[in-house]
């Protein structure tokens, strides 16, 4: 660790990074709002707004609704009769009967393939233009405007529009594709998009249990299995080629997945890699590479640097570069070397994101440090698998039936060692 220290502290970038962190999280510099609104019309007084959704909604599995963060344009006051302009982002909060009418299964569609249910239903994603209608109420310091009800309005017609629409449809396609694969096809496609509704919520727990909440999280894992296969297809086109091809690859992934603050510092890192080894640039290290994601993260999304995601992101991949050579050294003596490097790696991340979890969750799984090193292989596994049963589904339809058995046998393997791992005790604070 000493050793590690002494190599970097001298660094320009890992410098700025230490103080923008320190300015950052002692207070000197004020955190940013990320929920506000700004209008003439108070808030208490707002019964309608009107705006466009600029996040995935994510579905609460205590309450059944969605929230998704929503760029207000328009408000509107029935009881006072004032129609106004107003700006701001605020949390939304929607019913699942309008959210879900289009996903397949669901208690609100009428039927397994996902028909809507009627007007009502809206096709909720980021692009999307909403009327809500409802009012705000106080969450935690949070601007948050709980919807009674929801009108779709028509998307935008510029090419970003255009784009955010095809996306929104996308992503339902992908749904109702995965609603045939069962259990299995609820943890691919929470692994590919981000979309959690169909992960069986005991699996989920035990996931969290496990120490293992992370691999559900969309990271630079996931971002680095669509970047290493890109690399593989396309290395016989030239290194400058690969290098395009790679970039377009995380690019795509993180547009149709969504940009959260640990899937952002992905693509920084990823994107800052690939430009330096186009430009040839041997110089800067690993740190170096996650100092300067981290400025320009701050630099771009500043409120995302209080958030949980973020936290964990960083301090995972910081505590990876700080201390896993400490601590693989130390395991070598006693198990063999890809054993001590992959709990070495597993033990460097919890020593920077145990004081995190504890902090924001109250609780801590040291088993954590052991389940990483073990389901994280699985996993890739199973997005390989995964993603290759797609492939051979859409060029030979007929064997989809035994493309979903197959996953859903990979499936039993993983969830069966999570839970066999959840069983270990929890520290809790």
């Amino acid at each position: 660790m000493v050793e590690c220290s002494k190599k970097y502290r001298l660094r320009p970038v890992v410098a700025a990074a230490v103080i923008c962190a320190v300015f950052l999280y002692s207070g000197i510099i004020p955190a940013k709002k990320t929920y506000f609104y700004a209008g003439i019309i108070p808030k208490k007084n707002v019964t309608v707004l009107k705006g466009k959704v600029v996040s995935n909604p994510v579905k609460n599995a205590s309450t059944g609704s969605y929230t998704c963060d929503f760029r207000t344009e328009y408000a509107e006051s029935k009881t006072k009769g004032i129609k106004a302009e107003c700006r701001g982002t605020v949390r939304l909060v929607l019913p699942p009967a309008f959210v879900e009418a289009f996903f397949p299964g669901k208690l609100y569609s009428q039927s397994a393939a996902g028909s809507p249910s009627g007007s009502g239903a809206v096709l909720c994603d980021t692009g999307a233009v909403l009327e809500v209608t409802g009012a705000f109420f106080r969450n935690g310091g949070e601007e948050t405007f709980l919807a009674k009800n929801v009108r779709q309005l028509p998307w935008n017609t510029t090419i970003f529009g255009k784009i955010s629409r095809f996306r929104a449809l996308f992503r339902l396609k992908f749904r109702r594709i995965m609603f045939y694969w069962n259990e299995a096809g609820g943890l691919f496609l929470a692994l590919i998009s981000g979309i959690r509704e169909y992960t069986d919520q005991s699996a989920a727990d035990s996931f969290r249990r496990a120490g293992l909440s992370h691999i559900l999280a969309l990271s630079g894992m996931h971002l680095s299995l669509f970047s290493g296969i890109t690399a593989k297809i396309s290395h016989k086109t030239g290194k400058k080629a690969e290098f395009i091809f790679q970039f377009a690859a995380i690019v795509l992934f993180v547009w149709f997945a969504g940009l959260s603050p640990s899937l952002f510092r992905a693509l920084l890192c990823s994107s800052i890699t690939i430009f330096c080894s186009m430009l040839r640039i041997k110089s800067l290290k690993p740190l170096d590479i996650l100092s300067a994601s981290f400025l320009i993260h701050c630099v771009i999304f500043p409120a995302d640097a209080f958030k949980t995601a973020f936290l964990l992101s960083y301090g995972a991949l910081l505590g990876i570069l700080l201390f896993s050579e400490f601590f693989t050294r130390i395991l070598i003596r006693t198990v063999p070397p890809s054993c001590a490097s992959a709990i070495g790696a597993s033990t460097g991340a919890q020593s920077l994101t145990a004081p995190v979890s504890i902090k924001c969750f109250g609780t801590f799984a040291p088993v954590g440090i052991i389940s990483t090193a073990v389901i994280s292989p699985l996993i890739t596994f199973f997005i390989f698998s995964g993603l290759f049963s797609l492939i051979i589904s859409f060029a030979f339809p007929f064997f989809a039936p035994a493309a979903a058995f197959f996953m859903n046998l990979v499936y039993t393997v993983i969830i069966k060692s999570v839970r066999l791992f959840a069983c270990a005790p929890a520290f809790s604070f």
